[in-house]
C-alpha cells in the first residue's frame, strides 16, 4: 500500500470507531462466558445471540474500514483480499455435531465438550484485539489496514465457527428456521459485499459529510450497534478496566505466537485471555459485591491474578487514583498501547 495513501497510522476518524467496537465485543464475549458456567437453561439460545452480536459488532468496523479503503482509491479486488473473503466462513447451519447430538433433557448445563470450544473460540478473538487498537493509536505502521482487516476477518471467522458449534448442539430437536432466528442469520453481512451503502453512509458521518442513502438490508440492530460506535466516549471504571486488561494481554503476548499449527490458542493463551474475561467481572466488584457467578478453583486463580494485573496497569497509568475518570478514552487509549505513562489532571 502507497505510503502516501494511508500514511503511518489509522485517521482519526476511524479511531471513535475502533475503541467502541472494541468495548461492544468485550462485552459481548463476557456474555458467552458468563452464560458457558451459569446453570441458565437456555444458555444455547443466548449464546448464539451474543456470538452473532460479536461477529456483527466486528462486521460494522471492517465495513466502515472498506469503505474508507473504497475512499482512498482502493480497488474492490484489493478490499476483498485484505478482507479475505475467499476464505470467509459464515454463520450458517451447515453440519451437525458429531455422533448424535445432545438431547433437551442434556442441555441444562453446558457440555464440557462444549464449554472446551467455546473458552478456545473466545480466546481466539480477544487475543487480536490488543492488535488492532496498536494499529488504532500507535503511529509508524503504514500496514495498518492489513493488519487490522486481517485480524478481524480471523476473528469474525471464529466466531462463525461458534455459531455453527452452538447451532448443531441444539440441531436435534430445533428446527432450522428457529436455530436461524437464534443465530440472527437476517442481520449477516457477508465480507464479500462489503463495503455496503450503511459503510459508506457511515463514513460520510465521521466525516461530517452527508449521508445519501437509507439501505433498507441494514437491520434495526445494525443502526443501534452503529449508533452506539458514534457515542462519545469517556473512559468510565468498565472501559477504563477494558483497555487495561487488553494492554495486560498485550504486554503477556508481546511477540509470543499465539496459536499452534493447527491454530488452535497455546494452553497459556487460552487460559490468560479466559482469565483476563473472567477477571473483569472481578475487577469491577465493589468491596461489599459478591461475583454474579462462581468459578471453578483453577479458572478462580486466572481471574484473580488478571484482575491484580488490570488494577496495577491502571494504577501505573493514572497514578492519582482517578482509574480513568473522567479521561478521554483515546487518552487512556495511548497511555496504555502506547506505554507512556501520564497522570489524569482532569
Amino acid at each position: 500500500m502507497p505510503r502516501h495513501t494511508f500514511g503511518n497510522a489509522m485517521p482519526p476518524h476511524l479511531q471513535l470507531a475502533a475503541v467502541r467496537c472494541t468495548l461492544e465485543v468485550v462485552d459481548q464475549l463476557q456474555d458467552i462466558l458468563k452464560y458457558s458456567v451459569l446453570g441458565h437453561h437456555d444458555w444455547v439460545r443466548m449464546c448464539m445471540y451474543r456470538t452473532g452480536d460479536a461477529m456483527d459488532t466486528i462486521g460494522y468496523l471492517a465495513g466502515v474500514i472498506a469503505a474508507h479503503l473504497e475512499r482512498e482509491g482502493v480497488s474492490p479486488r484489493g478490499i476483498r483480499n485484505l478482507l479475505r473473503a475467499d476464505a470467509e466462513r459464515l454463520r450458517t447451519i451447515g453440519w451437525r455435531f458429531p455422533g448424535s447430538g445432545f438431547a433437551k433433557c442434556d442441555l441444562e448445563r453446558m457440555p464440557d465438550s462444549v464449554r472446551d470450544q467455546v473458552r478456545t473460540s473466545l480466546a481466539y478473538v480477544v487475543v487480536r484485539l490488543p492488535v488492532m487498537l496498536r494499529c488504532a493509536v500507535r503511529s509508524g505502521s503504514v500496514r495498518w489496514p492489513s493488519r487490522c482487516l486481517g485480524l478481524m476477518a480471523d476473528a469474525m471467522d471464529g466466531l462463525a465457527g461458534l455459531a455453527n458449534l452452538l447451532a448443531a448442539v441444539r440441531a436435534v430437536e430445533l428446527s432450522d428456521e428457529l436455530l436461524m432466528r437464534y443465530q440472527q442469520l437476517y442481520q449477516q453481512r457477508p465480507r464479500s459485499g462489503m463495503p455496503y451503502e450503511a459503510d459508506r453512509d457511515y463514513l460520510k458521518g465521521l466525516l461530517g459529510l452527508p449521508e445519501e442513502s437509507d439501505d433498507a438490508t441494514w437491520s434495526f440492530v445494525g443502526r443501534a450497534a452503529v449508533g452506539r460506535m458514534r457515542e462519545p466516549l469517556r473512559a468510565d471504571p468498565y472501559e477504563a478496566m477494558v483497555m487495561a486488561m487488553l494492554a495486560v494481554l498485550d504486554d503477556e503476548f508481546d511477540g509470543r505466537r499465539w496459536e499452534d499449527r493447527s491454530r488452535k490458542p497455546w494452553p497459556l493463551v487460552r487460559n490468560a485471555a479466559v482469565g483476563c474475561l473472567n477477571g473483569l467481572e472481578l475487577a469491577l466488584l465493589g468491596d461489599d459485591e459478591d461475583p454474579f457467578y462462581w468459578l471453578a478453583d483453577h479458572d478462580g486463580v486466572y481471574a484473580e491474578h488478571a484482575a491484580w494485573a488490570m488494577a496495577a496497569r491502571l494504577a501505573s497509568i493514572f497514578p492519582d487514583g482517578s482509574n480513568g475518570g473522567g479521561v478521554d478514552i483515546l487518552d487512556l487509549l495511548h497511555a496504555t498501547f502506547g506505554r507512556t505513562l501520564v497522570r489524569s489532571e482532569r
